[in-house]
């Protein structure tokens, strides 16, 4: 495929397979290949074969893909019912690839009436909508609510903490249950307050296994037995030591030096001791044969020792050898112990979270899934709910397979296994589509696994011929998304065998650039170390130095880099009258992370004046205008606390000013309340208290949403709050109401309560940055980029692997759950488990770096930093710098000291640059040339500032004549009319001289000043 249109033939060759209706495919998609495409295809070839829409079912991965591809779907079918018979048998023949009869022409103008008329339109939707309608048409058959509710993230973790608080609870009765106050001291007795609260979290999570695969004390007792045969405690038979040759030993070693003395010590100590009293000399008796490390020692008896007994070392290492043995089965036996002792206390409160959910009439999004494969799987509802749904779903279509978890896959398998068997393979064309990328199976927790692809392939494919039906599989390497620039670098950095672990064979990971033609970049810049002077620390929030931070510097680099291409023409794509001109939303920034990076990227935007969406995921409390609410929340709970009290009266919503403040606090004798109490009748504090004393009495009488709304609007709160901190605080002003809303209708109306619920998590915000998109740089974990793409990716965070410290390990196949405490707590079987584990965490790494890469259109840019350590081995630096020194990138100096003065840095990267038949925009590293001149002031000091530094504003007043230093006035100096008249005069002329010509604006100030009054308006002036 030398020439662009031999490539674009093959594609569309592949893409038809794909889409062909007449039988079921399997398709391996890579990125940029055009799935969302090829789904909009195959439905759209379906409903011209005349399948009925409601017969058609698309399961996709996010509400957002669903939109998209109803989207497409309705345009295309909008413009098939208005287009001329040329321009529709155009678009059908290149749809089916064959010449469109006068029939298909009928069928194609009537789609889209089809379609809007029939009952729900066609099913596209995610996983959980669908189960979510299933279980509202079958709750009696599923046994969950009718009418039920779904609730999101944050009241699912409310009722969550609350159902841990009741177990606790109920856990310091007398009457506890036995069993579940022995798994709690267990537990309790191997971790720390904090340890357990992460490690029930991390259970929780997984609470749609508990309840698929434990459920009761029945499923507890199953998961025992695989996890005592997978630790290989299970049939143990103990041996017994050979005390007599032991004895013997101990005889030896006491004619030996003073390591042999020790050692015959503690193995008489052991054999003297009764069978009950033997555990208290173990670890004695444990190290005579052992080190720390748990590894046999390499001499158990000196010279003199052996000399006394010649066999004493076949002795010692046979009891050695049984010791370990003994001592690996009884680890073994105690992790079976701590992990049903943990699940127990796990499936409790999962239990009291549902019953929960059951007097609210609620599910969560993980019941959805249990509940539907339940009623799917249930003897005595299956029949009855597949027969009314075989009748009705001929074709389902299942999107992002690889993300597709075990459980999700067993209701689709449950859904399709008609499709093969009896009168349903037989009366009537019944397939199955699905797409997906192994490549791409990045997420793993939420228990995705790329394994579980294959098997569902394998298996539709056997049932498919079984009942004598056609299965096409069908591979789309072909991108349309990336230039070849990108996808050069991409096969490089995946043909290393360890960077291709878990992605495909090393060297098979191959794609075919359909934008033969168009130029692309793929820099690596060198990686940001810290400055000699600068605090050396890898921490991002820790102490810092006197320059800006590593990462502080790669984020100056990134703003500056994309200030300098803005504005740039992009490119032409093949068939475009002209290129388009680059602005801040074609680009996209790609971070492993939410850290102090992410913070200082955005400061560093905002500097260089482009526009930024911020980041995918907001946390309400860090918003100033939230943050003065929730001060006033807060006192109306509690107002002896002083310090909330008193940021509440500095906050707009009050208004006090720092003189006020200061004289209302200085001395007092009390609370602050009290002493503003104690003030009401003075006027500079009688408004202040009077709306204190409103807000207080009605806390107790109302919802937290109607106590905000009465706030923000009668009473002019949101009115200050924009005042003071700008029309940006609106949104989140708005979602905090939304927030409150929210709230009461799942819980009792109690601020207090939503006070706790919003601190414990209810303020985090998800935000789609890529729903209503406006021209702003977005910021995204490659988690959340999924789908997404752009022409300029910079990647940043990329020295670290992280480290798998989780304690709660999944076996291979999902079947079972162990908890290794500590390290030493694991046997031999433990250790191989937790090795395969962090081998497969170490495999989808892999994969989300293929992703990232992989979102890039056109350039990607991909940098570093690094304090006081190097990066790590194995890191995304390390590996994409292995592929582009084997491909034909070349090595290239880079300084970027002219671009952030004396705290740049200097050094080695590569460029991989493929032009094309359109001149790429000149990618400027600096904004400054390297023939441009320096202005002088950037090699020369600045003056030390005063310590502490003088505010400037415009009302400061003017110097002391005497010392040049500005005049400073006592909070509480009084009597001084026109002590603020020049900042006043000055604020009136920054008000009205805007408004005026500019060429009239002097003497309308020097006629304004004139006047005695000072306030006339620039009619007046004029």
């Amino acid at each position: 495929m030398s020439s662009v249109a031999d490539i674009l033939l093959y594609a569309s060759g592949a893409q038809r397979r794909a889409t062909d209706p007449g039988h079921s495919a399997w398709v391996e998609a890579n990125a940029g290949t055009g799935k969302t495409k090829v789904l909009t295809d195959r439905v759209t070839r379906l409903l011209l074969a005349e399948v009925m829409p409601s017969r058609i079912l698309c399961l996709t991965f996010t509400k957002a893909a669903a939109a998209e591809m109803r989207n497409r779907l309705a345009g295309r079918l909008g413009r098939w019912a208005m287009a001329d018979d040329a321009t529709l048998d155009k678009e059908i023949a290149g749809l089916i690839d064959q010449p469109a009869t006068a029939e298909q022409r009928t069928i194609a103008r009537r789609l889209f009436a089809r379609v809007l008329d029939a009952p729900g339109g066609i099913n596209i939707l995610t996983i959980h909508a669908f189960c979510q309608a299933l279980l509202k048409r079958f709750p009696l058959e599923a046994g969950v609510p009718p009418g039920f509710d779904v609730m999101d993230e944050a009241d699912a973790g409310s009722l969550l903490r609350g159902a841990q608080d009741e177990q606790i609870a109920l856990l310091a009765r007398p009457e506890a249950p036995k069993p579940l106050v022995e798994a709690l001291a267990a537990v309790a007795n191997k971790v720390s307050i904090a340890e357990y609260s992460e490690l029930m979290a991390r259970l929780l999570g997984e609470r749609a296994w508990l309840l698929a695969r434990i459920a009761d004390d029945k499923g507890l007792a199953r998961v025992r037995r695989l996890l005592s045969k997978r630790l290989g405690c299970d049939g143990h038979v103990a041996t017994a030591p050979d005390e007599k040759s032991l004895r013997a030993a101990v005889g030896a070693l006491a004619a030996g030096g003073k390591q042999d003395l020790q050692r015959g010590r503690a193995i008489a100590e052991w054999l003297d001791a009764d069978a009950e009293a033997r555990p208290r000399f173990l670890d004695a008796y444990r190290a005579a044969f052992f080190t720390e490390k748990g590894e046999v020692r390499k001499a158990l008896a000196t010279k003199a020792a052996v000399a006394a007994m010649v066999d004493i070392d076949t002795v010692l290492r046979r009891e050695a050898e049984r010791l370990g043995a003994e001592l690996n089965h009884a680890k073994g036996v105690a992790l079976v112990d701590l992990t049903i002792g943990l699940l127990r206390l796990g499936l409790d409160i999962t239990q009291r979270y549902g019953a929960a959910k059951r007097r609210r009439a609620t599910l969560d999004y993980d019941d959805l899934i249990v509940a539907t494969r339940r009623l799917l799987e249930g003897a005595e509802s299956a029949s009855w709910v597949l027969y009314k749904l075989d009748g009705g779903i001929d074709h389902v279509l299942v999107d992002e397979a690889q993300d597709t978890n075990p459980d999700q896959w067993e209701v689709i398998r449950r859904l399709t296994e008609e499709f093969f068997a009896g009168a349903g393979a037989v009366d009537r064309n019944r397939t199955i589509f699905a797409v997906g990328d192994t490549k791409q199976s990045i997420f793993g927790f939420q228990r995705a696994d790329p394994r579980k692809l294959a098997e569902m392939r394998d298996w539709f494919e056997a049932r498919s011929q079984e009942a004598n039906k056609r299965f096409a599989p069908v591979d789309l390497t072909v991108s349309f998304r990336s230039t070849p620039a990108v996808l050069d670098a991409v096969d490089r950095v995946f043909a290393q065998e360890e960077a291709a672990r878990g992605v495909a064979t090393a060297g098979q990971v191959e794609h075919v650039p359909s934008r033969q033609a168009e130029p692309g970049k793929v820099v690596l810049w060198p990686l940001v170390g810290a400055d000699k002077t600068e605090t050396d620390t890898d921490d991002l929030d820790g102490a810092r130095g006197g320059l800006a931070q590593p990462h502080e510097r790669l984020a100056a680099l990134i703003a500056a880099h994309a200030g300098s291409l803005i504005g740039k023409e992009r490119r032409a794509r093949s068939g475009d009258k002209g290129g388009e001109k680059l602005n801040a939303g074609h680009f996209m920034v790609l971070v492993r992370r939410r850290n102090a990076f992410v913070n200082a990227l955005v400061k560093a935007l905002k500097r260089e004046r482009i526009e930024v969406a911020g980041v995918d995921r907001l946390d309400l409390g860090e918003e100033l205008a939230i943050q003065d609410l929730l001060a006033l929340a807060r006192f109306v709970l509690l107002p002896q606390d002083d310090l909330n009290l008193a940021c509440l009266l500095k906050s707009p919503l009050v208004g006090l000013d720092e003189d006020r403040l200061f004289t209302l606090a200085w001395k007092r004798t009390g609370h602050l309340w009290r002493a503003l109490r104690e003030r009401a009748g003075d006027p500079a504090f009688a408004p202040a208290y009077t709306l204190l004393s409103t807000w207080l009495r009605r806390a107790d009488f109302t919802t937290p949403f109607d106590f905000f709304s009465q706030v923000l609007g009668p009473e002019g709160g949101r009115r200050r709050l924009l005042e003071r901190l700008g029309r940006e605080a609106a949104d989140p002003i708005d979602e905090l109401l939304a927030r409150a809303l929210q709230y009461q209708r799942a819980e009792a109306g109690s601020l207090q309560g939503f006070l706790r619920w919003f601190e414990e998590g209810g303020g985090e915000i998800k935000r789609d940055l890529d729903a209503n998109r406006r021209h702003e740089v977005r910021i995204l974990t490659v988690h959340a980029s999924k789908g997404l793409q752009a022409p300029i990716v910079y990647l940043p965070d990329t020295t670290r692997v992280p480290q798998s410290n989780d304690r709660l390990l999944a076996d291979e196949d999902g079947t079972a759950r162990l908890w290794i405490p500590r390290s030493d707590d694991a046997n031999d079987a433990a250790r191989e488990w937790r090795t395969a584990t962090r081998d497969r965490a170490l495999e989808e790494q892999n994969r989300l770096l293929y992703v990232a890469m992989t979102r890039a259109e056109d350039q990607l840019f991909v940098g570093g930093w690094i304090g006081s350590r190097k990066p790590d081995k194995g890191c995304w630096y390390e590996r994409i710098a292995t592929g582009l020194a084997v491909s034909d990138a070349t090595p290239r100096t880079f300084d970027f000291s002219g671009l952030i003065g004396a705290e740049g840095w200097q050094g080695e990267g590569f460029e991989l640059v493929r032009e094309g038949r359109i001149e790429p925009p000149e990618q400027e590293e600096l904004p400054l040339s390297e023939g441009d001149a320096l202005p002088k002031w950037i090699a020369v000091a600045p003056e030390p500032e005063p310590d502490p530094p003088t505010p400037l504003a415009p009302s400061q007043p003017l110097p002391d004549e005497a010392t040049s230093e500005p005049r400073a006035f006592s909070p509480l100096a009084v009597g001084d009319a026109g002590r603020w008249r020049r900042g006043q005069l000055l604020h009136d002329l920054l008000r009205h001289l805007p408004a005026l010509p500019a060429a009239d604006r002097a003497a309308a100030a020097t006629r304004y000043l004139s006047q005695p009054a000072h306030e006339l308006t620039p009619e007046e002036i004029e």
